[in-house]
C-alpha cells in the first residue's frame, strides 16, 4: 500500500545506472516481439540492477503445439494467441514467444548474468518458466 507504481517504456527505463537491488519481470518477457527487442529488455535490466543485484523472470511455459503462427514473418516458436473472456469473446490478439528454460538462461548468461536458480514453478492449473540472474558485483 505504500509503493509506487508507473508505467514506462521498457528500454530506456527512467532510473539511473545501479538503482535497483531486484527486478521481477513477471510474465512480461514472453510478450516481446523479437529476439533482438529481448535481447536489449534484458541489457536495459542490467543497467538499472546494482552490482550483485537480482532479476527474477517468469514466463508461461506454454507449448507452442497449441496456438497457430500467427505470420509466416514471425520467428520459430513465436504465435497470436487470442485473449478471451469467460463467455469465449475474443478481444485483442496476443503475440507470445514459447520459451524453453535453455533459451532464457542463454539470454541472462549473454548478457553477463550468472543463472542462481531456473526451472518450472505452479501457476494454478499452469506453469510457468523461472530464471533467477546474479549480476556480478565486480561489473558495472
Amino acid at each position: 500500500p505504500k509503493r509506487d507504481f508507473f508505467m514506462t517504456p521498457s528500454l530506456g527505463l527512467p532510473f539511473g545506472e545501479n538503482f535497483f537491488d531486484v527486478v521481477f519481470c513477471l510474465a512480461v518477457f514472453h510478450h516481446l516481439p523479437s529476439a533482438e527487442y529481448r535481447k536489449r529488455f534484458i541489457m536495459e535490466i542490467w543497467r538499472v540492477l546494482k552490482p550483485g543485484g537480482l532479476l527474477i523472470l517468469t514466463t508461461w511455459n506454454i507449448k507452442g503445439a497449441n496456438y497457430k503462427n500467427g505470420s509466416k514473418n514471425m520467428e520459430e516458436n513465436d504465435f497470436i494467441v487470442p485473449f478471451k473472456d469467460s463467455a469465449g469473446t475474443i478481444w485483442a490478439e496476443r503475440y507470445i514467444h514459447c520459451f524453453k528454460i535453455e533459451e532464457l538462461e542463454s539470454y541472462l548468461n549473454n548478457i553477463g548474468f550468472t543463472v542462481k536458480k531456473s526451472g518450472i514453478t505452479p501457476r494454478g492449473q499452469h506453469e510457468n518458466l523461472l530464471v533467477i540472474g546474479r549480476k556480478p558485483l565486480n561489473k558495472k
